[in-house]
């Protein structure tokens, strides 16, 4: 090839580089956010917060001793909208010799029965509590077998 040849194919190859590079900043920029330029124009919705916690089942079977039970926290919120924060409330019993709480890593909400009796169950999350849920626990039911 002749050096103008060469000449003529690097024009071409810059122009085709630098054409390439406009599309990319162009495309890179139309799915970029943009910041206001001006702070007057700028909105925030506010955030519910929550108003109350309810814990389900309200009325819970008996739990037989040695046995896991999974209860629902429901918060409701200043817009009228629930969600199940199980995950994100503390629970707590009355009477852990009675009722404890299965490990968070296992599932929210999970009891376990310890002991015969009844205990209360509560939730809490940022200073509101949730009315206390009455859980008894029973003995187990032996059977017993005929020769």
């Amino acid at each position: 090839m002749k050096r103008k040849e060469l000449s003529l194919i690097a024009n071409y190859l810059t122009i085709g580089l630098i054409a390439s590079l406009i599309l990319l900043m162009v495309a890179c920029s139309s799915t970029s956010s943009t910041t206001p330029t001006s702070s007057t124009s700028t909105t925030t919705k506010p955030t519910a917060s929550l108003s109350s916690i309810a814990i389900t089942p309200t009325s819970p079977p008996n739990l037989t001793k040695g046995s896991i039970f999974q209860f629902t926290a429901t918060g409701t919120y200043s817009d009228n909208s629930t969600a199940n924060i199980s995950d994100k409330v503390k629970w707590t019993s009355s009477d852990q010799t009675i009722v404890t709480f299965v490990p968070s890593g296992a599932g929210s909400g999970f009891v376990d029965g310890m002991g015969v009796g009844t205990a209360n169950i509560t939730v809490s999350l940022d200073g509101i509590t949730s009315p206390p849920i009455n859980l008894t626990v029973v003995a187990p039911t032996s059977t017993t077998t005929s020769p």
